[in-house]
């Protein structure tokens, strides 16, 4: 399977429209202008014109005049909304940063996803193991898994273990990738 960044790439093949998407659908209240809109993603103003041009007549971005100024802002209404949202969600997010919010916990002393995903982390078939010591209760780690695994569409198989006396050594041998 190609890595995700090149299958969105693929899907979407103007670089000005995916970044465009990105900054729209990871800021679904803010409204932009279009020179902010060429700060911001660091591309030529006619080019980022003519994307969104193409985003509004879609009806994917909402045209609202303010003043002297033309803004426009992602709409959320439309029917593919969330669809897309989930797709650039899943091709644009690495594992670390599916679990920011768990290892920022004072309940986690440490985490670490082992196993397969390390090596495949853009192959959303593989499942991810995650390891978690600390005294976090079991049905809060379990409801942070049943988020991301909705959010991200990924299988999370969570092991939780209260000291790390208790870890299994086998468990930790090879690659793995260190949240905390």
């Amino acid at each position: 399977m190609a890595a995700s960044k090149d299958f969105l790439a693929f899907l979407i093949q103007s670089k000005v429209k995916r970044k465009l998407l990105k900054l729209f659908i990871f800021n679904k209240n803010k409204k932009f202008h279009v020179r902010e809109l060429s700060r911001i993603i660091n591309e030529p103003l006619s080019a980022v014109q003519r994307e969104i041009k193409k985003l509004h007549d879609m009806q994917l971005l909402i045209k609202t005049p303010e003043n002297r100024v033309i803004n426009y802002h992602v709409n959320s209404e439309i029917g593919f909304y969330e669809d897309l949202k989930s797709l650039v969600l899943k091709l644009n997010t690495n594992l670390v940063d599916c679990f920011k919010i768990l290892i920022k916990s004072d309940q986690v002393k440490d985490a670490w996803i082992i196993g397969e995903a390390v090596s495949n982390q853009n192959d959303l078939t593989v499942p991810i193991r995650l390891i978690v010591i600390g005294p976090i209760a079991k049905d809060v780690l379990q409801k942070y898994v049943e988020a991301i695994q909705t959010t991200f569409g990924r299988n999370i198989q969570a092991e939780l273990v209260e000291v790390e006396d208790d870890l299994d050594s086998k468990l930790l041998k090879g690659k793995k990738i260190v949240l905390k």
